[in-house]
């Protein structure tokens, strides 16, 4: 994962996590303080990247799980 992404993953969870849903592509580039160019550099269509964020939240719940029950 490059560190736009990350970035811009991040950014998604805050924005979900504060309205409830997903943003555009518009809201999403507004809040990284990127150009479309760049989001679609990085991600083909939104989907795709909902696609790529719904992974990376499934390996970070996966690793945690993981974590948990090593500590028992």
């Amino acid at each position: 994962m490059t560190k736009k992404q990350e970035e811009i993953l991040n950014i998604v969870t805050t924005y979900i996590e504060k309205n409830g849903h997903s943003p555009t592509v518009r809201e999403i580039c507004k809040e990284a303080g990127v150009r479309r160019a760049t989001f679609y550099k990085h991600f083909s269509d939104k989907y795709d990247f909902l696609r790529y964020f719904v992974s990376k939240k499934r390996e970070d719940f996966d690793q945690r799980m993981n974590y948990s029950k090593m500590a028992f």
